[in-house]
């Protein structure tokens, strides 16, 4: 019986801590609800829409609109932890009610076993006959059976209680963290637009650059009043926007051109034995044109274009053997079509890398001191590069546009160009397998720009 009683004593003292943690809870969630005021008294409801501040820039609305999301995030996730925070103290408060049901009924049962027990002991002292104390041991079974089943049932209530007290105490703790979310972001909100409210507004610009009315003088023997429009810059020339790289454009330049070849021999039959492999360099030198397209696709300082050339040069690479006999190679004409961006370092200069295809016409020659063979071929290749191009603060030629310089370094891999059995040596076959290095040097007008 001292566990019936131990049992008991616990019972009693879980369910006044129970009661004590749910009045806790329970009031802590009512001061912060009318500390809150229902998100209303208080004015933490955030405005649908930012103060329309008049000195403030379209930096300062970007803030203020970045500041009031955050505002209204925090306020949606404190409304969803008070609810969570009451759905928990209610289930707690429902668990209390369970256990304490289940005590008492644990308690009335064990009432009934305790007469029913001093009944059995009563007829033992009076020597009552076998049937009598039978009975009254039947009796004291079954009360002790419903005590132990009722015992069950509130331990298991017991368990689902501190389960609840626990619930509740994380959705009180996660209301107050939002509690502070919700303050700071209401509190980093009014205080920017304090900031802003103090800013002190400058003159507005006439609108279209329009002359100030009271500003009525000549400059430089243009006529100034009111509704007069000055031109981008009186005695002409300059841009209005500053240096512009956008739209069509046309040029030339001067190429210098620095090659490597490979030239391989291989027997003619059977085919694909080399003879003799050759490394051999030379250079030359010519001029070209360019024109193309640039645009600036997203409206900073990205500039993105296509470029096309054509170069007359004499690229020349030369074995030379004895008696004056050589092998020989030589690039007389390139032409590319190149893809290139790159980012306007300063509003006058812009840096660029580029890549695309180029064409070559080699003019391939072997003469071994009989027959000769000239044959020409166009060779497709490569290129990779870059570049830098500055725009002159005033046009060269002011009719047409902007005027640039640019500087522009490629290399290029090309195709291997091949000769079979020429007449010149009938019983090989000959290939070259050029990398060039060009330098260019030259000058740019954008059209259309003013």
């Amino acid at each position: 019986m001292n566990t019936v009683l131990l049992h008991q004593s616990r019972g009693v003292l879980v369910a006044i801590l129970g009661a004590i943690l749910v009045g806790s809870i329970t009031v802590g969630n009512a001061c912060a609800q009318g500390s809150l005021g229902g998100l209303i008294d208080q004015n933490l409801i955030p405005p649908s829409e930012p103060d329309n501040l008049p000195c403030a820039t379209p930096e300062d609305n970007a803030n203020l609109k970045t500041l009031l999301d955050a505002w209204k995030t925090a306020s949606q996730t404190y409304g969803a932890a008070r609810a969570a925070e009451n759905d928990a103290v209610a289930k707690y408060e429902d668990a209390i009610s369970k256990f304490a049901r289940a005590y008492n009924a644990t308690q009335s049962s064990s009432d009934r076993m305790e007469i029913a027990r001093d009944r059995l002991t009563a007829a033992r002292a009076r020597g009552a006959s076998e049937a009598s104390i039978g009975i009254s041991l039947d009796s004291f079974n079954r009360t002790l059976k419903d005590y132990l089943d009722l015992k069950r049932e509130s331990d298991r209530r017991l368990k689902e209680l501190d389960t609840a007290r626990a619930k509740a105490s994380d959705a009180r703790n996660n209301r107050d963290a939002a509690w502070t979310f919700l303050s700071n972001a209401k509190t980093a909100y009014e205080n920017a637009s304090a900031g802003i409210r103090t800013k002190k507004c400058g003159p507005k610009p006439p609108p279209n650059n329009e002359v100030d009315p009271s500003l009525r003088t000549e400059i430089s023997g243009v006529p100034t009043g009111p509704g007069t429009v000055l031109p981008c810059s009186v005695g002409g020339g300059q841009d209005c926007n500053g240096p512009s790289f956008v739209g069509p454009f046309g040029g030339v330049q001067v190429v210098g051109s620095w090659s490597g070849v490979r030239t391989n021999e291989y027997f003619a039959a059977p085919p694909g034995i080399r003879t003799n492999a050759f490394r051999d360099s030379g250079q030359g030198f010519g001029v070209g044109i360019n024109w193309g397209y640039n645009w600036q696709p997203w409206g900073n300082n990205v500039v993105a274009g296509i470029v096309f050339d054509a170069n007359l040069l004499n690229d020349e690479v030369r074995r030379k053997f004895a008696g004056g006999t050589f092998i020989r190679s030589t690039v007389n004409f390139t032409a590319s079509a190149q893809v290139r961006a790159g980012v306007l370092a300063t509003p006058n200069l812009l840096l660029y890398g580029q890549t695309g295809l180029s064409v070559a016409n080699q003019q391939l020659k072997i003469n071994f001191g009989g027959p000769v063979t000239n044959e020409s071929q166009f060779t497709p290749g490569f290129s990779l590069g870059g570049g830098a191009e500055w725009q002159l603060p005033r046009p060269l030629f002011p009719g047409l546009g902007p005027t640039s310089l640019f500087i522009d370094y490629r290399h290029t891999w090309w195709n291997t160009a091949m000769l079979k059995m020429p007449a010149a040596s009938p019983l090989f076959n000959y290939d070259w397998r050029r990398q060039s290095d060009a330098l260019m040097l030259g000058m740019r007008v954008r059209f259309g720009t003013q």
